[in-house]
């Protein structure tokens, strides 16, 4: 298996898709509760596998929620495995370009989080809301005990509940109520929604702020300039909702490879 970065993209099956307006960025949630990351971002496998598409021209967001579980042919291996071992087995390099091989895109870059620092990202921007359903909360509290035995559990449920970090955790990682790992994907996409209309609504200098919060949890090869100049193009041209979400199930991405 090849090591570098450069090295595995050369192992891509397939040409990928390149337009100068649109900047394809990894988001990955890995499974684990530690307070520090490894360097190399081997052994944790991914629990949240998310594309970011930001088109500068119609200043829109697109967000791809890939399975976990979804099977794909990993560059320099000959079987098929389970995308999220991709993660633990090579890193966010491995996991970049799987991601770039099934769906032909190119990835601009990558960053991931675990769990407690991605409830610091939450706190960062002020908390998330969320519509939440009694049973959802009932799962989501056992998650936050779980995760912090002295944490405030949820007490509110219905629409537009507001949420801090390590509850917005518990609520993404419910994967008992409903329909299993495809409303989880649901609950992670509203989380990571809201996080976002949370920064765009913020002053200037609270961008700021929140920005050095945010790289402060996560480990990324993005520059932050580039980083900066995405989060100040926050305007689409219709007035309308810049921001949607594209579920990517099982079956879909083996039909992309």
């Amino acid at each position: 298996m090849a090591s570098s970065r450069q090295s595995i993209l050369e192992l891509l099956l397939h040409e990928v898709i390149q337009e100068e307006h649109i900047h394809n960025f990894l988001l990955i949630g890995i499974d684990s509760r530690s307070k520090s990351y490894s360097e190399s971002g081997l052994g944790d496998r991914s629990d949240v596998i998310c594309v970011m598409s930001v088109d500068t021209k119609h200043g829109t967001i697109k967000l791809l929620s890939i399975a976990r579980d979804s099977y794909a042919l990993f560059p320099g291996y000959t079987n098929f495995h389970k995308i999220n071992a991709a993660m633990s087995w090579g890193g966010p390099d491995l996991l970049e370009a799987t991601v770039e091989s099934c769906l032909r895109i190119e990835i601009d870059g990558y960053a991931y989080v675990n769990f407690n620092h991605m409830a610091d990202i939450v706190d960062a921007v002020g908390g998330v809301y969320v519509n939440m359903t009694s049973a959802e909360r009932s799962v989501a509290n056992k998650y936050i005990a779980e995760m912090n035995p002295g944490a405030t559990p949820i007490y509110d449920s219905g629409d537009h509940v507001w949420l801090n970090g390590i509850q917005a955790v518990g609520y993404a990682r419910n994967r008992y109520s409903g329909n299993g790992d495809y409303e989880r994907m649901e609950r992670q996409i509203e989380v990571l929604r809201s996080v976002l209309d949370q920064f765009m609504a913020m002053s200037a200098t609270g961008k700021l702020s929140a920005m050095d919060d945010v790289l402060s949890a996560i480990v990324t090869n993005i520059e932050k300039e580039e980083i900066e100049k995405l989060a100040k193009a926050d305007g689409s041209e219709d007035g309308g909702d810049r921001l949607h979400k594209i579920e990517l199930l099982s079956k879909e991405l083996l039909e992309h490879l």
